[in-house]
C-alpha cells in the first residue's frame, strides 16, 4: 500500500478512489504506487489579446493569475482536499502585462503533477484588464479533470471577455507522461 506520510505516526488514512490505497494526508511526502498513477504535465501555453474592445489604446494590460492542483475526497473533512497547488502566472494589478490587440504574451510554464484514480486534476484561473480607473473583470476558470478523462489535450477555457468586446483566450494542455 502507498502512503502519504508527514512524519505523524498516529496520522495516515486511505483515500478513496485507489485500489491499493493512499492517504491525503501529509503531501507532498509521496510513495507512489505507480502502476496507479498518470505523471501529467499542464502547460500555460500563451496569453493572446483577441480584441482590446473600448479599451484606450491598442492594448489591454492583463493581471491575474493561474493555478494547478491535485484534489482529492477528504473522508475525515467531508469535502474535497486540495493536494499541492502550484502556480503558472501571477501579475498582480499594480504591475499588468500589456498585450497588443492581435498579439500573444507567451507564457510557456508547465507543472508536472502525480493523479491517482479517483483523484481530480484543478486548474484555476482569474483575469482582470487594468485601467487608469479601477479594473475589468474578464472572467475566472473552475476546472476539475477526473483521472479517467486525463489525455494529451488542448484545455478549452473560452474566452475571457468582459461585455465591451474586450476578449481574451488563453492556451492550455496536459500532456500524460
Amino acid at each position: 500500500m502507498a502512503m502519504f506520510w508527514n512524519g505523524n505516526t498516529g496520522r495516515k488514512g486511505e483515500c478513496p478512489g485507489s485500489t491499493v490505497g493512499h492517504s491525503w494526508q501529509g503531501y507532498p511526502f509521496v510513495l507512489p504506487h505507480l502502476n496507479d498513477v498518470k505523471n501529467v504535465v499542464v502547460t500555460l501555453h500563451r496569453i493572446l489579446n483577441d480584441n482590446t474592445g473600448d479599451d484606450p489604446g491598442n492594448g489591454l494590460e492583463i493581471s491575474g493569475r493561474f493555478d494547478v492542483a491535485r484534489l482529492c475526497f477528504g473522508p475525515e473533512a467531508g469535502k474535497l482536499i486540495t493536494l499541492g497547488s502550484f502556480n503558472l502566472f501571477d501579475r498582480p494589478g499594480s504591475d499588468p502585462q500589456e498585450i497588443i490587440e492581435g498579439t500573444e504574451f507567451p507564457v510557456e510554464r508547465d507543472q508536472q503533477l502525480m493523479i491517482f484514480p479517483g483523484e481530480f486534476l484543478w486548474i484555476t484561473g482569474k483575469l482582470l484588464e487594468q485601467d487608469t480607473f479601477g479594473e475589468d473583470d474578464l472572467g475566472d476558470r473552475d476546472i476539475r479533470i477526473p483521472f479517467d478523462a486525463l489525455t494529451n489535450t488542448p484545455i478549452d477555457l473560452g474566452v475571457f471577455a468582459d461585455g465591451h468586446d474586450q476578449r481574451v483566450i488563453v492556451t492550455m494542455s496536459t500532456r500524460v507522461v
